[in-house]
């Protein structure tokens, strides 16, 4: 069994970009999705951090823009 403060809690964030292979009737621009943490990268870009991830890794689309 695993303890609850061990598991791994969902993240959300809102879609800024997407590439061209991604089905644009599942996700897009503008879209807040929820994630799994150690499925997504970060990194600063001109001192903003921006988390990316591939649309297999988004476990479901909270609301469109």
């Amino acid at each position: 069994m695993i303890p609850d403060s061990a598991k791994e809690k969902p993240v959300t964030g809102f879609v800024v970009a997407v590439g061209p292979k991604v089905d644009h009737a599942h996700i897009s621009v503008g879209d807040r999705v929820v994630y799994s943490s150690s499925a997504a990268v970060s990194v600063e870009i001109d001192g903003e951090l921006v988390t990316y991830l591939m649309d297999r890794d988004c476990h479901f689309v909270i609301s469109n823009n």
